[in-house]
Order: C-alpha cells, then structure tokens, then sequence
C-alpha cells in the first residue's frame, strides 16, 4: 500500500489575506501599547507572531504579487500596500532571532566611566547633559567598544536582509527600496547632493560660530558626542513647563479648528507609571477608531515637538474614512502621515507663532536660533545618512564601509563620528528617504496652508477642515498625489533650503 503525498495547505486568497492582517497589526499595536506604556510587565508579543506565522510566508507574498500584476485603479494600489505590508513580515521574520540576540547585548552592555558604571541604553541621555567634554569623550570611547562589539551581528543582520531581497526581487535591495517607497532613489540622491551644496555655506557659518560660542571649539574639532550637549537647548525648557503639554497641544488643535479627541477617537494616556516609555507615542490600535497618545510629562521644546508630531500623526488616521478598506485605513505611504505630524510639531520653528506663546517673551529669536541650529544640522546629517545608505546597500562588501561613514559625515556636517559606529547609527531601510519626503511634504503643505489661510494659518479654524478633507483619503492618498494635489515635486528639496535660509537669516 502507497502513502498518499502530503499536499500543502492551499494559500489563503486575498480577502482572507487582508483579514489576518488586519487582525494581527490592531492585536501587535495593542500590545505594544500596553507593554511600553507600563500597564504589562510582560509582553506577549512572541504568543502573538506564533498566531499570524502564516503572513510571512513566499507563498502567501507570490499570490499577492500575482493579484497585484492583474489588478488596476484602486484595488492595484490596495494590493500595493498589502504587499509590503508583508514584505514588512518576511524581512522582520528572517532577522528576527538575530535582532533578539543584538537587543540581549545592548542590554547587557554597561559602560565604565571612571569609577561609575552607566548602562548603554541610557547613555545617549546622559551625553546630552554632560557638561565636561572629558567626560563626554570618554562616554563616546566606551560607546564605541560597544558598538565594536555589536557590528557582527549588524553585518550579519544586513547581509540577510540583501539576502531575502534577491530572493524577493531581482534588482537586489536598493531596487526593492525604491519600489516599496515608491520613489526614484538615485533621483532623489541627485536632489540630496544639491541640497547639501544649496545649505553648506550656511551651515558651515552658524556651526563654526556655535562651535566656539557654545563650547569653546573649533569647526573641526567637533565630535558626535558634543553634539547632543551642544544642541540639547536645555535652558530654554522653562519655556515649555511639563505640566503644560497637553493643556498647550490642545489649544493649539482648538486654534485650527481641530478636535483634540477627534470625536472620542484618541485617547490621552497620561498616568505616571513604572515601566512607562519616556518617549511620547501614538498607538493606533483600531483606525479610526482606537488610537492612543500615551505620554510622560517633560519640560522643553524637543519634547514638545515630538509631542506635537504623535498627536498630529493620531489626528491624520482618526479622520481616515472609516469605510474604506484595511489598506486604507491602516497601511499607506508613512511620509503623508509622518507630513501631518510635522505641521504640528514644527509650529515651534514659527517666529509669529512663538512671539503669542507666554513665557517666550517678545523676542523669540534667542530659541529660535537654537531651534534652527539643530533643525540645519538634522537635515543635513539626514541628508548624509541618506548618500551614505546608498554606498552600503549597494556595495558587496557593507562590512568595509566603515571609514567611508565616518568620513562622509566628516564631509558634510563637519563633525567627527567614530567609524565603529557605521552600522549601528545606520538605517537598513531607507528609512532616511522616507523621513525626508515627509519632511519636504510638510513644507509644501504649510506653504499651500499659508497660501490659502495667511501667515498666521495656525489660529485659523477653516484649516482643520481642509486638513480633515486631505486626511479622509487614508491611504488611498499616495506621496505623489499629495505632493501634486498641493502643488510640489517629489525630488525637489528646494522647499527645504528654503526654509532653512528664512530660519538663519
């Protein structure tokens, strides 16, 4: 007697697809939510990746690839969103044990700082408030064994991931990136190269009088570890007490004609608790109708922004059409959302909107210089990041790159970074190009605002109905339909250099 062959499952059609997904993204954001806001001791995020193993399946992804090539409109773009959503699974599940293992070292890793011990994880914090530079260098000396230790299983990590894209696409990594976010990388490294020689002069001016002011230093004797000291601002926090973030992102929601709840929708976890994330956070667990904010109070503008830029990501999907699709409603192009959160959060960056703020004062220029200082240095260490992710995916051999980082940043920011750190300051997604187009939409975007509203757009209500009537969409808004519907283009940093030069003037 002859034993019947076993026969795979069938794979789930697309509707089932869809059903699993969305079921797995609200129970993962539910959980983390309750993990990070202090209200689990333990997370049970690993039971949950054992429910929905299924999703990241080759097979599951090939009869997805195949409805995409057949489909068109509406339901190709549906079907877009579906596929990197589980691109998004295969790439975690490939690297999963390996992140788990990097997470077991960072963890460990304590650094010896005289006679002190600091963990690793907290000494980030404690660069940006040592005052001594003997002391910071020597937190950047220990940081970098520990980054020495980590970077093999950081190589390992993005050979994997090179790995699985040619698996998952001929053209290798860097082509699937670009397909995935859904623009011309190479183009848009043309426009990264304009904008850094567009800002280099500016930047080299206020960095160098900064430099000396600031900590007695020259342009090139500028270090990594100095500049979270040197740009931290902290003595400016007065002017945003803890006590009145919410009272402060409430009225400005108000001012523009937006619900701070969005009719009940999100949620404000504001409790004091162990274990609680100091990072202000939005969990959207059920779009629209279950988003949390949760946040820890604390004083100055850096948390205020990124305060604001939670709250104005929430507000984007709480007014997501609630009959549209899973895709639409929970999966999209994360620049438009990360856009939303900018306009709020870069309010601080408004001379005329920082002038009405009390405890500002009429003359806002001594924040607003600060503020600006640190805005020019991200963008362009943003910018170099992003010419340096290009170098790394597309070389054979990543694990010699490492001078090759160190020396590009040296380039454009004037500000020395120990190669040891070439891996672990670097993104393995192009996260880098994502960040910018949102950063670029949301300065079109204020510019139309200010077009169609005036200057002081942020105190007039019509602009939430304008935005609500832009956030509707969900998903179904890509990057470059909202960067035509407001009368920009997508490779043009120019809206950005713009905007530095009216903050240094």
């Amino acid at each position: 007697m002859t034993k019947k062959k076993k026969t795979a499952p069938p794979t789930p059609g697309p509707d089932d697809i869809r059903r699993r997904c969305e079921a797995y993204l609200e129970a993962v954001n539910r959980e983390e939510y309750l993990f990070a806001s202090g209200l689990k001791a333990e997370t049970d995020l690993f039971d949950i990746e054992e429910t929905y193993a299924d999703l990241p399946d080759l097979a599951t992804v090939q009869a997805v690839t195949k409805e995409l090539a057949k489909a068109r409109g509406d339901d190709a773009l549906r079907i877009f969103h579906l596929l990197n959503f589980l691109l998004d699974q295969i790439m975690e599940t490939q690297v999963g044990p390996l992140q788990n293992r990097l997470y077991a070292r960072q963890g460990k890793a304590t650094l010896k700082i005289r006679e002190a011990s600091l963990p690793f994880r907290r000494s980030q914090a404690a660069l940006a408030a040592e005052p001594d530079r003997v002391v910071r260098l020597l937190i950047g000396s220990e940081q970098h064994r520990v980054f020495a230790h980590l970077n093999p299983i950081l190589v390992t990590i993005l050979k994997t991931l090179h790995a699985t894209s040619k698996k998952l696409n001929r053209g290798g990594h860097v082509e699937l990136c670009a397909r995935r976010i859904g623009v011309n990388l190479p183009r848009l490294g043309e426009a990264v190269d304009r904008f850094l020689s567009d800002t280099r002069d500016l930047y080299l001016e206020q960095m160098e009088r900064a430099a000396r002011e600031r900590l007695g230093l020259a342009l090139d004797d500028l270090r990594r570890e100095d500049m979270a000291f040197m740009l931290g601002g902290s003595e400016f926090d007065e002017a945003f007490p803890a006590g009145n973030m919410v009272s402060l992102a409430e009225r400005i929601q108000k001012e523009m004609g937006l619900d701070p709840t969005a009719g009940g929708r999100i949620a404000y976890d504001l409790e004091e608790r162990e274990g609680k994330s100091h990072r202000a956070c939005a969990y959207m667990i059920r779009v629209p109708d279950e988003l949390v904010v949760s946040l820890r109070a604390k004083a100055g503008p850096a948390a205020m922004r990124q305060f604001l830029e939670e709250v104005g990501q929430a507000l984007h999907r709480a007014a997501v059409d609630p009959s549209l699709p899973f895709e639409f409603r929970c999966l999209g192009f994360p620049p438009v959302f990360q856009a939303s959160g900018h306009l709020l959060g870069r309010l601080l960056l408004d001379r005329s909107w920082l002038a009405k703020q009390p405890g500002i004062g009429k003359n806002p220029d001594p924040l607003l210089s600060s503020l600006a200082l640190k805005e020019i240095y991200f963008l362009r260490l943003l910018a170099a990041q992003f010419r340096y992710e290009m170098a790394l995916h597309g070389d054979k051999s990543p694990e010699k790159l490492d001078v090759v980082f160190s020396d590009m940043i040296a380039e454009h920011c004037s500000v020395r970074f120990a190669p040891e750190a070439y891996l672990y300051l670097t993104d393995f997604h192009f996260n880098s190009a994502r960040y910018l187009q949102g950063l670029l939409l949301e300065s079109v975007l204020r510019r139309r605002l200010r077009e169609r509203f005036g200057h002081d757009w942020f105190s007039k209500r019509d602009v939430g109905g304008f935005l609500r009537d832009l956030w509707k969409g969900g998903a179904r808004l890509t990057y470059s339909d909202a960067m035509e519907r407001l009368g920009g283009k997508e490779t043009d940093l120019s809206p950005l250099v713009d905007d530095l030069k009216s903050l240094l003037a």
